[in-house]
């Protein structure tokens, strides 16, 4: 069932009361761990990161602003986005991360300082960011996968004697893996508990699977015939969403985005795709869409 979940479904930038709250792109939501009750998530706004909490039934500021900006390290307000796709939080919630598209960048913030700073930065059209949860040398959350443009790339925040809030010896960004392409663009990842990265590429409309340790990738799903222009050259016009996976019905279920020369969104749908055993996914949440019209935009959930 689709229920409104926060936004008064009108463009501004507002915070305040649950459903008076306005917001731009609500692209991402995350839980925040350390809320007593469980109910307390963060929301990108394209140009802003807010908090709702739903025991007070209220949005408020995080960092950033109601206008676009640079990567500059800067606190709450005065901290400048453009364009978030994706949230990650650590399990400790000590830790916000947020892909930067316009910017290219990845923002860490510190929710409890309201401090944001961009260690990644330079790597054009970055859309998803991800743990790897599956590799075994590494200590949990110390690596994230995010895609831009052609590649996918692993980023190593910090390794084994560091400070899990800061940085460990050797962080750095590897290409895990490239495209000969052009016009293949990873917008949507997700990793499963055996380490493959299950990626969207909007440009071709398909879905692909990734071995980050072999840099062996496959196609799984190819849409295509969704559109009647075809061309690679169509740029944008498809884009994946949310990607989502379900470890008791093997799903991965995603939010797909029909756009015309404008850009303008013309028609979204939720799908699922059956997996092979041999990914054993992860357990069952929720997908955040941005439900948006010529005049109004607001944030839902849906849950299964």
């Amino acid at each position: 069932m689709l229920t409104p979940f926060c936004g008064a479904g009108k463009l501004g930038f507002s915070n305040g009361r649950r459903f008076e709250s306005r917001v731009h792109f609500a692209y991402a939501l995350v839980a925040d761990p350390l809320h007593k009750q469980g109910k307390g998530w963060y929301i990108s706004d394209a140009v802003s990161i807010r908090y709702f909490d739903e025991t007070t039934d209220t949005v408020s500021l995080v960092a950033g602003g109601a206008e676009p900006g640079g990567i500059e390290f800067a606190t709450g307000a005065d901290a400048r986005f453009w364009h978030i796709n994706s949230l990650l939080i650590a399990s400790d919630g000590l830790t916000l991360w947020a892909s930067n598209y316009d910017n290219g960048a990845i923002r860490r913030i510190d929710p409890q300082t309201r401090k944001v700073s961009a260690p990644v930065s330079g790597y054009q059209m970055l859309r998803a960011i991800v743990w790897d949860r599956a590799t075994p040398t590494q200590p949990a959350e110390s690596v994230m996968y995010f895609g831009c443009r052609t590649q996918i790339n692993r980023f190593t925040i910090w390794t084994p004697g560091g400070d899990s809030r800061g940085w460990g010896r050797r962080p750095g960004v590897t290409t895990v893996w490239e495209s000969k392409n052009t016009y293949c663009r990873p917008n949507a990842l997700t990793v499963t508990p055996t380490g493959h990265i299950l990626w969207g590429c909007g440009t071709y409309r398909a879905i692909g699977c990734l071995d980050p340790r072999t840099g062996h990738t496959h196609l799984m799903a190819n849409f295509k015939s969704l559109s009647a222009d075809t061309t690679a050259t169509s740029a944008h016009s498809t884009l994946f969403g949310s990607f989502v996976l379900s470890d008791h019905t093997r799903e991965l279920w995603y939010v797909m985005s029909e756009t015309n020369s404008q850009l303008v969104v013309t028609r979204s749908t939720i799908r699922k795709l059956t997996l092979s055993p041999n990914l054993f996914l992860v357990p069952k949440c929720c997908l955040v869409i941005c439900k948006k019209t010529n005049r109004s935009r607001a944030l839902h959930c849906l849950l299964f």
